[in-house]
């Protein structure tokens, strides 16, 4: 059975993370040089926050691990 194919654009990325990827030179970039599965884990990690205390706080830290390249 095959697997089904996502779009890049299928991404539901929350708010704080995509504010983060507009403001911030290089950002956009680096997430970019991303694959797929990886976006999906930084976008699951922020958004499965319950407060937008913490959403707001794992998008900023998504943005330093995001521009060292890291990976979650």
């Amino acid at each position: 059975m095959a697997r089904p194919k996502f779009a890049h654009d299928d991404l539901q990325v929350p708010e704080e993370l995509l504010a983060a990827l507009k403001r911030r030179p290089g950002l956009k970039e680096a997430w970019d040089g991303f694959s797929l599965a990886h976006r999906r884990e930084y976008v699951s990690w922020v958004g499965e926050a319950k407060r937008p205390e913490t959403r707001a706080a794992r998008a900023e830290k998504a943005v330093t691990m995001i521009l060292e390249r890291n990976k979650i």
